[in-house]
């Protein structure tokens, strides 16, 4: 399996139920068609990520929970299939259905306890403390309209993105006073990882192709070679655990598969919020060095906006995400003295630990220290 949780059980019981024998695939006209239209239904549920982002969250959750129960109940179905690309898009069949109902339920936020067994809510989950991430939206989505009125274009990054639902909110709110032309969204998560690793082992782009279902190359035959080193290098680095080769093909195109979908659901989200945008980019990194590796390799600049919010928990911690966003944040303001960071977190030294924005800049001396300006959010 994976060394990051990056799927919900119901894909481990697709790994665990897929065989390499099954019922004829599919054929082309059965696959899963990629036109998104914005009905009245979608479009209240896109408003509510600006009216009420914690009614938006708790029917996305709702959304997510009934297509996890449908694959569920037809895992045996989805299986049958010979061919793994032909699992890929009877799942992708099913997600359209439920897609029409709800057009972002792959759109999450972490909601969880600290404790296990769980005893204490997460201080920052919006639906226990809602008034802090709302805060925190309106607060960023300000002071980037502030800067994008004399321009064309926003560059936007988000450090441990996890599935989004956060970055939705905000480019909602960026989208109530202005509309840039161009909008390229960078998502920072190691549950990127696999994905990242893939685009660059297999000289893929890592901006996403939303249009697109799961690439299919690593299984092809002229390159069994080259997937076979790569199997090699996932499980050598940690990503993979000895599972059988079938099983591992399986593993590599749901996670392709599902990154894709978050993807699309953010981009379909981000269109729908700026209509007049004619360009829309989501591109992939599983750090912040990974991101500024990036950017220097392509010759581009870093992001004009760079959010992240609660990667306190012990296991960030222990994996150095802190340190690595703080780096990522200096490096930027050393490029671009004017780019926007933002961090959410809480203030663990007061009683009630409200939560706490901290704005990173450079002074405007000599020495070009950081600053960290602080704005307690209130109760």
């Amino acid at each position: 399996m994976f060394k990051y949780p990056i799927f919900p059980p119901l894909f481990a019981v697709l790994l665990t139920t897929y065989t390499t024998y099954g019922a004829t695939p599919m054929k082309d006209t059965e696959k899963a068609s990629t036109v998104a239209t914005l009905s009245s239904d979608h479009a209240a549920l896109y408003a509510l990520l600006t009216t009420n982002p914690a009614k938006a969250l708790t029917t996305a959750r709702s959304a997510r929970v009934e297509f996890d129960k449908e694959v569920q109940e037809k895992t045996r179905e989805i299986c049958s299939h010979k061919r793994i690309e032909d699992v890929i898009h009877s799942l992708c069949l099913l997600q359209k259905t439920h897609e029409e109902k709800h057009p972002y339920f792959f759109l999450l936020e972490c909601t969880g306890f600290f404790n296990n067994p769980p005893t204490e809510p997460c201080l920052l989950s919006r639906l226990h403390r809602p008034h802090i991430r709302d805060f925190f939206k309106n607060f960023v989505a300000d002071k980037i309209n502030e800067t994008l009125k004399d321009s064309d274009s926003l560059t936007y990054a988000s450090f441990g993105c996890g599935k989004c639902f956060l970055d939705a909110t905000i480019l909602a709110g960026v989208a109530q006073k202005n509309q840039p032309k161009s909008i390229s969204v960078h998502l920072i998560d190691p549950t990127l990882q696999l994905a990242t690793l893939y685009a660059t082992f297999f000289g893929k782009s890592r901006k996403v192709e939303t249009e697109k279902e799961c690439d299919f190359d690593f299984l092809k035959k002229d390159l069994q070679e080259k997937t076979a080193t790569f199997i090699t290098h996932l499980k050598k680095i940690g990503v993979l655990e000895e599972i059988p080769p079938e099983k591992n093909f399986m593993l590599i195109a749901i996670t392709l598969q599902e990154t894709n979908t978050l993807c699309k659901h953010l981009e379909n989200s981000i269109r729908a919020f700026f209509p007049k945008t004619t360009d829309v980019s989501i591109t992939l990194h599983e750090s912040g060095e990974s991101y500024i590796n990036y950017c220097a390799k392509n010759h581009i600049s870093l992001a004009d906006c760079l959010i992240a919010a609660d990667i306190e928990d012990s296991v960030s911690l222990q994996k150095g995400s802190l340190k690595d966003c703080i780096k990522l944040f200096i490096t930027s303001l050393q490029t671009n003295p004017k780019a926007l960071c933002f961090y959410l977190g809480t203030d663990h030294k007061t009683e009630h630990k409200p939560g706490i924005i901290q704005q990173f800049s450079l002074s405007e001396n000599a020495e070009k220290t950081t600053i960290i300006t602080k704005t307690l959010i209130p109760e």
